[in-house]
C-alpha cells in the first residue's frame, strides 16, 4: 500500500502520461490543462458547505452566480456563432451579477 504524506499548501506536478486520476490514501490526483497534480485529500465536503453557517456567504454568492448565468446564457444564445466565445460568457456573467 502506498502512503503519502502531504502538508495541505503542497502541490505536486506529475510526469506525462500518469495512468491514474482519483483519491486515495488522502491524496488526490487530477488532470488540468493536460498535465497530471497531486494535493492533499480536502476536509471539506459538499454537504458541509451547504449545511455549515461559516459558509452562508458562500452559498450565497453561488446563488447570485447561478441566476447570473441563467442570464448570461439566454443572452449568449441569442448571438450569431461567429460573435460566440467562452471569454464573451464569462462577460455577460460578469455584467449580469
Amino acid at each position: 500500500m502506498l502512503s503519502i504524506t502531504l502538508k495541505s499548501y503542497l502541490m505536486v506536478r506529475l510526469r506525462d502520461n500518469f495512468p491514474f486520476t482519483g483519491t486515495f490514501s488522502g491524496c488526490c490526483i487530477y488532470k488540468m490543462a493536460g498535465k497530471h497534480y497531486l494535493r492533499a485529500k480536502s476536509s471539506l465536503t459538499g454537504k458541509r458547505v451547504k449545511k455549515d453557517p461559516v459558509f452562508h456567504k458562500t452559498m450565497e454568492n453561488a446563488g447570485l452566480f447561478g441566476a447570473a448565468s441563467k442570464i448570461a446564457s439566454a443572452v449568449y444564445q441569442q448571438l450569431q456563432k461567429k460573435y460566440k466565445a467562452h471569454a464573451l460568457y464569462r462577460q455577460l456573467i460578469g455584467k449580469a451579477l
